[in-house]
């Protein structure tokens, strides 16, 4: 199935759908404004441009357009983002066709949405697996014992596939067609029946709860393994001040009616105590959380759409704010950011995976009047 697919008190995570860019290169492009100040120019997606003074440009900027790159566009330095994921994955291209990534190989894919292939996007799912035999053979077959959670089956081809329980107790049963998958929840492990009809030309039934990209298999079922993307927060992140932006691109876009989990925009590893910034799936709400304070902001309707959501945290306070569907909210916090050694571009235990690129981060603040223009 083609997917819809520092040192002051305050500091800014964002997370950002269809951003302002800067150009591609390891210095940024700058000029001399009027009062002498160092000004740079900054390319927008939309093909204008935004003036930025050099002193308020980000510390790190990563395209994720076609290479892990990212740029230090304040210094004028360079590093790239660190990377894994053992064995194959597929993608979509720019014209719809799917490839194919070999092992440590990074995936720059494209997204179905509003009518045009969109992207590229560096690809971070976390690993699955896929349950039917054949999958490029549809054919009528029972399932290995699958253990209890969340299930989607979806099918491509003009054709269809039903899910019903084997031996297992399962909800939510019902057929797939190309573009309608089902999902369904294992209550009690076992087998279920999968019963194919017409001419589909590929299936997947898939520990998740909303398609993932697609995991051929012969005689036996095979696993995706997880994409890991990270950087060093030190040198890189301010515990007291900065900003986080990014597009981002969610592969559940609808919530789920039961089980729990999530999908972390970012998530920090390694420390006594842990930040992460994530969308819960069941519940919905985007959040903000370490080992003693959470911070939840509800109402969001999620839609297939890029999406444009930030987090902002100085001293006992930090806000979220959903700035595509114009939601916030605020509250008091526990202090200042909890790095660890790790910063996590997305988490390996995710429920669902997500695409991003443009990500942006400062180590100053920006004030909620900037957050809403990036």
């Amino acid at each position: 199935m083609k997917k819809f697919m520092a040192w002051c008190v305050t500091a800014v995570f964002v997370v950002v759908g269809l951003l302002p860019v800067m150009a591609h290169a390891d210095t940024m492009p700058s000029t001399s404004s009027p009062n002498g100040d160092d000004m740079c120019i900054l390319p927008m997606l939309n093909g204008g441009t935004r003036t930025i003074r050099h002193d308020q440009l980000p510390n790190i900027y990563i395209p994720f357009r076609s290479d892990l790159k990212y740029y230090c566009p304040q210094s004028g330095g360079t590093g790239t983002v660190t990377f894994s994921r053992s064995g194959s994955a597929t993608y979509w291209d720019s014209a719809g066709t799917r490839q194919t990534a070999g092992s440590q190989v990074a995936r720059f894919g494209y997204i179905y949405y509003d009518g045009a292939w969109v992207g590229p996007w560096l690809v971070r799912e976390p690993a699955a697996t896929n349950h039917v035999l054949n999958s490029a053979a549809p054919a009528t077959q029972t399932t290995g014992s699958l253990g209890t959670g969340i299930y989607t089956l979806w099918v491509e081809g003009s054709g269809s596939c039903a899910v019903a329980a084997g031996t297992a107790t399962i909800t939510g049963a019902g057929t797939a067609s190309s573009g309608t998958p089902v999902v369904f929840s294992v209550t009690v492990s076992g087998t279920v029946v999968l019963t194919v009809s017409g001419s589909p030309t590929l299936f997947q039934l898939e520990n998740k709860p909303c398609p993932t990209s697609y995991i051929a298999t012969t005689a036996a079922p095979a696993t995706r393994n997880a994409d890991s993307v990270s950087i060093t927060p030190a040198n890189n992140v301010n515990v007291t001040t900065g900003t986080f932006l990014a597009s981002v691109f969610l592969e559940a876009s609808v919530p789920v009616a039961s089980g729990t989990g999530s999908i972390h925009f970012i998530q920090f590893t390694g420390g006594t105590t842990t930040d992460a910034f994530y969308r819960n799936i069941n519940l919905e709400p985007i959040r903000n959380h370490d080992s003693t304070s959470t911070l939840s902001l509800s109402g969001n309707t999620w839609v297939v759409k890029p999406y444009k959501v930030a987090l902002t945290w100085g001293g006992a306070v930090r806000a979220i704010y959903n700035i595509t569907d114009g939601l916030s909210t605020s509250g008091s916090f526990d202090g200042n950011l909890s790095t660890g050694t790790t910063l996590n571009l997305g988490y390996t235990g995710d429920m669902a995976g997500h695409y991003e690129r443009d990500i942006y981060i400062f180590n100053r603040a920006l004030s909620a009047a900037e957050v809403v223009t990036w």
